[in-house]
């Protein structure tokens, strides 16, 4: 995030004391063309992260719009989204990859919980109180499920 400096809102810069340096971390540079800015996380391989906050507009599908073999993606990507801002709602983070950018020697991401801890509970449920046939005990995947039809 950028700080705005009261001294620099005019557009003037800010006095620098005489026999002063200034700092090279202070100078602003300008990104080559061969630098990549990336506004997102990425895993070792370079295959993106989502989560809640992005934009889902970006996410490109290996197949067609309206051809059956996109359903598929289409439905799985929109539980992700679901489920990610329901867990980002109950205050956790929650990122995925899109399955069909997964790099070949990923071997996947460790989990981030625990059997019934609490993120675990609010993934999935209390353990205790899981029941297959009723949507509102399974948690943020639970809801997913359900907006999209799936149960």
């Amino acid at each position: 995030m950028a700080t705005l400096l009261s001294a620099c809102a005019s557009g003037d810069s800010p006095p620098i004391p005489s026999g002063s340096a200034v700092p090279e971390a202070a100078t602003t540079s300008t990104p080559t063309p061969t630098e990549t800015i990336t506004p997102f996380e990425t895993d070792r391989f370079g295959v993106r992260y989502w989560d809640a906050h992005s934009d889902r507009s970006e996410v490109t599908y290996p197949d067609p719009e309206g051809t059956d073999e996109g359903d598929d993606e289409r439905r799985w990507t929109d539980q992700q989204f679901i489920t990610a801002e329901c867990m980002d709602a109950l205050g956790h983070d929650y990122k995925f990859k899109l399955w069909w950018e997964l790099h070949p020697d990923d071997p996947g991401d460790p989990p981030v919980f625990t059997y019934g801890d609490d993120y675990y509970s609010a993934l999935y449920g209390a353990p205790d109180s899981q029941d297959p046939a009723d949507w509102t005990t399974q948690g943020c995947d639970g809801v997913a499920l359900h907006r999209t039809g799936v149960i």
